[in-house]
């Protein structure tokens, strides 16, 4: 499988996709050094459910400079921004950074908040007649 890190922000894509699936950057074939030919020591340290997700999980990665691979299982960036329902995307990252970025993503979530929904006031229904 041939892989393009994009020129932009740096991503390591399939090289199928047209733009860049991280920051949306189109793909220019014809740059040579574009072309990752570089060991893909894999592994996936996160499966976010969303693009928000996805972005809010890649900046805490950017934030400490941990390469990533984005992977689409189910048909890449078109099938997830042209339908509403989740779809799933791998965060892989070297196995050299694994350990790092596992426990970096791991404090993020332990951090996030929970909402009590019990706890917020979000007012009464609207009547849709008026």
């Amino acid at each position: 499988m041939n892989h393009l890190k994009c020129s932009y922000c740096g991503c390591i894509f399939d090289a199928d996709l047209k733009r860049c699936p991280d920051c949306g950057t189109k793909v220019k074939r014809r740059d040579a050094e574009q072309y990752y030919t570089g060991p893909l020591d894999l592994k996936t340290v996160m499966t976010a459910c969303s693009v928000p997700e996805k972005d809010l999980l890649c900046a805490i990665l950017d934030a400490e400079q941990i390469p990533y691979l984005l992977d689409f299982p189910e048909g890449g960036v078109s099938s997830i921004l042209g339908d509403t329902a989740s779809q799933l995307i791998h965060i892989q990252v070297r196995e050299s950074d694994f350990a790092r970025a596992q426990a970096l993503l791991q404090e993020a979530a332990e951090e996030g908040e929970e909402i009590d929904w019990d706890t917020i006031d979000v007012g009464e229904p609207e009547d849709e007649d008026e």
